[in-house]
């Protein structure tokens, strides 16, 4: 049989998901002054489920709006406090990634909202911390220098961050 869709990876999926959740990513940045010029860092995750690196993020629990899922998710699974500055894009296009097959079996199709956040306090006054469980290890990497393999839909949504687009795109 023919894949029905593939999953932010690109693998292949051959079942119809069996649950819609809406989640949030945020890209978390800060400026950076390397070899006298600024650049900008952002917070990156090394996952242990599929073992790429993405921004922060997940599922929208009952009773939250998505701010407060934005919020929730980066203080848990870096230990930071932020401030979200705006909204960067929308996905939930199942052709571009936005259905997930975990290694349990379920198959979930994500709409979800990234938004662009600055830490409340400077990356050399705070350490990053993680859940072991969801993550090998979060830190601080310059745009230039992502760590790699990193979760191709995160590469759009980092691009949708940088263009500051008025109108966020939705797909």
């Amino acid at each position: 049989p023919w894949p029905l869709y593939y999953d932010a990876l690109g693998m292949p999926i051959y079942q119809s998901p069996m649950v819609l959740k809406p989640s949030t990513t945020v890209i978390i940045y800060e400026p950076y002054v390397q070899s006298m010029a600024v650049t900008w860092r952002v917070v990156c995750q090394h996952r242990r489920d599929n073992k790429y690196w993405s921004f922060i993020g997940g599922a929208q629990e009952i009773g939250e709006s998505l701010p407060a899922c934005a919020l929730r998710e980066t203080e848990e699974e870096t230990g930071l406090q932020v401030r979200l500055e705006l909204i960067c894009c929308v996905d939930s296009d199942p052709a571009q990634g936005a259905v997930m097959q975990y290694p349990d079996g379920n198959i979930i199709q994500y709409t979800n909202v990234t938004f662009l956040a600055r830490s409340l306090a400077p990356s050399h006054e705070t350490s990053l911390c993680w859940y072991p469980d969801e993550a090998v290890t979060v830190g601080w990497f310059p745009l230039e220098a992502l760590p790699q393999p990193f979760t191709p839909p995160h590469r759009w949504r980092l691009h949708q961050a940088l263009a500051l687009n008025q109108y966020p795109p939705i797909r």
